[in-house]
């Protein structure tokens, strides 16, 4: 199993201390080692125009205190590679969750910089931070944070190309006036929906379909009805001009409107919102704004969904080699429910039997291409536990989040 990935209920501190899961490590990784050591984690390939060296290197300090990039070239491969240190102090501790993560967004921001410059080729500094993520040792319920950027005391979640959204608008019905009958009909009902499928496009910027980025941009007149600029009623209102950024986040207000609340305006504090900004450092500004205000900082875009909307991401997985999309959160249990009803004895012998399986792609980026072993993107197994072991805080192993890309075979 070493060159697959593995779920294990704990993982040992740099003490000898258990500390709680259930944990997803990643091929190749040594629990042991990282744990008094750290990781290195190797990834080739995205080295930019401007030439390796002192300005493109990355050293652990300020808000980044656990991850440091330097470059190392292998000869015989000749393959370049960025070489990710990652301090282990913070790595498999129950306290150093939080500060891990303030890290890594630190680091993520360092990395822009150094794409910025040319230290890395475009998009690379997205590419680098996924295949990070990917190697880290990492309980369950933090996965989602770090592959899918999902944010849960601030209810938002990354927008990346390859998602959906899936968006139910409600709309405000009247029946009668206050006091007549038929008037307590009065409120917003749920109404059809639509999707926006995330694209990438070709100058990097991040767009809500493929087809009109093809188009030349198009004007739309402000919202006259009710003087409040950046209302989404449907896909046009994110393919106008000046809509077009690198990153988006999905937040969720703190408070919903009543089911028949109209006596309020509609505003970006009150609605679920999306935050669009070229830059992490402005994006990361722009949800402190919202969070603290209910408005977008200055020179990012704040779009909200009016008429009392849900907007649910969903990622695209394979189930029986059948492309699904599944709503962001779905568990391999989730899944399972779908066609079993297993007990929890049941259902590690059945992950353990014949074709049925769940795969994950990744770069291995800790199975030591220094020593001459050429890194490839592939499909890694996903192993679980030979035998049933006791959930913790209510999370067993079968909790697992899905990505986009995952695969699960049930077998016939």
């Amino acid at each position: 199993m070493n060159g697959e990935f593995a779920v294990t209920t704990t993982l040992d501190d740099a003490a000898g201390e258990a500390v709680p899961g259930p944990f997803l490590t990643a091929p190749c990784y040594d629990n042991a080692d990282a744990s008094k050591n750290g990781l290195e984690i190797f990834v080739p390939d995205l080295q930019g125009s401007a030439k390796p060296g002192g300005g493109c290197d990355i050293a652990a300090g300020g808000d980044n205190t656990d991850f440091s990039l330097t470059w190392v070239e292998n000869p015989s491969l000749q393959q370049l590679f960025a070489k990710i240190g990652v301090a282990p102090g913070n790595l498999v501790s129950a306290a150093g969750r939080a500060p891990l993560m303030a890290s890594y967004k630190a680091f993520r921001q360092a990395l822009e910089k150094l794409e910025a410059s040319g230290c890395l080729t475009p998009g690379g500094s997205d590419v680098m931070a996924a295949r990070v993520a990917a190697q880290l040792p990492l309980r369950l319920t933090d996965t989602l944070a770090y592959d899918e950027g999902l944010e849960q005391a601030n209810r938002t979640v990354a927008l990346r190309a390859g998602m959906r959204l899936r968006v139910m608008p409600g709309t405000y019905q009247y029946a009668a006036p206050a006091g007549r009958a038929g008037s307590a009909h009065n409120g917003y009902g749920a109404t059809g929906g639509f999707t926006l499928d995330l694209k990438r496009r070709p100058d990097g910027l991040l767009a809500f379909d493929a087809f009109t980025p093809l188009l030349a941009p198009f004007d739309a007149p402000a919202d006259t009805t009710s003087g409040v600029v950046g209302r989404i009623e449907g896909m046009l209102d994110l393919a106008v001009t000046g809509a077009a950024r690198r990153y988006w986040r999905l937040i969720y207000p703190p408070a919903i409107s009543g089911i028949d609340d109209v006596l309020t305006d509609p505003a970006p504090g009150d609605n679920v919102t999306l935050l669009g900004a070229d830059t992490l450092e402005d994006l990361d500004a722009a949800v402190t704004s919202y969070v603290t205000t209910g408005t977008a900082a200055p020179g990012t875009s704040s779009l909200f969904f009016s008429g009392r909307a849900a907007v649910v991401p969903e990622v695209m997985v394979e189930i029986d080699a059948v492309p699904t999309s599944v709503t962001l959160g779905t568990t391999l249990a989730d899944v399972l429910r779908t066609r079993f009803t297993l007990a929890p004895s049941e259902m590690f012998a059945f992950m353990r039997t014949g074709h049925r399986a769940m795969k994950r792609w990744v770069m291995p980026g800790l199975c030591n291409p220094a020593g001459g072993q050429r890194i490839l993107y592939r499909q890694s197994q996903i192993f679980f536990p030979k035998e049933p072991e006791a959930a913790v805080e209510g999370v067993s192993a079968f909790d697992l989040p899905l990505v986009g890309g995952d695969v699960v075979s049930m077998g016939k």
